[in-house]
């Protein structure tokens, strides 16, 4: 028996209907419904896709039989797609701008300066609630680049609510004691510059 061949929008249509089931319609499991998004996304570069996920992995485990893995094969699922729509978009401005010239110090010192930058940036959600990343790009924005802003950006990270860190604050802690220690070894002269 031959398998149908459908068109982009009927197997649109198809997965999407499977990916809109309720965890009730599936006896709790989310499975069908993260593989019609993967597909839906994957095989056709359906946005929504990724927002139907994002409601799956946010389902209360009470509609899922008190279960969370379902909800987190979403998230996880999510996050490596989000992830390598960040890496192809960095690499299409990269090729837009054509190859880095490798050879030209200032070039390689903006394009890595760009990056430490992205990551300082990046918020808790994006990396687990850890600020770890963010401080050490910070830090070596500061200590190899001598690039001042990263102090505001250690600020900004010690500033972070601790609802977005799972109620931990080491990482905020963390922030303000490099802050701290970087604010403190600035030699200031009688005249008030460094």
């Amino acid at each position: 028996m031959e398998e149908p061949i459908w068109n982009r929008g009927e197997a649109i249509a198809m997965y999407g209907e499977i990916a809109a089931k309720e965890p009730e319609d599936t006896k709790g499991s989310l499975t069908v419904q993260i593989e019609a998004c993967k597909r839906m996304y994957c095989t056709h570069g359906h946005e929504p896709a990724l927002g139907r996920l994002s409601e799956l992995a946010n389902i209360d485990p009470a509609r899922t039989k008190g279960k969370r893995r379902g909800q987190e094969a979403a998230a996880k699922l999510l996050n490596r797609l989000l992830s390598s729509v960040k890496v192809e978009a960095w690499e299409t401005n990269m090729s837009d701008a054509g190859k880095p010239d490798f050879t030209d110090r200032d070039e390689m010192r903006r394009l890595i300066l760009a990056k430490y930058c992205e990551f300082a940036a990046m918020s808790p959600e994006q990396t687990k609630g850890t600020l770890n990343a963010q401080i050490r790009a910070c830090e070596s924005l500061y200590l190899k680049f001598g690039y001042q802003p990263a102090l505001q950006m250690l600020g900004e990270i010690a500033n972070i609510d601790v609802s977005r860190t799972k109620g931990l604050s080491r990482g905020q802690e963390a922030a303000a004691r490099l802050q701290k220690r970087f604010l403190n070894a600035i030699k200031v002269d009688k005249s008030g510059v460094q």
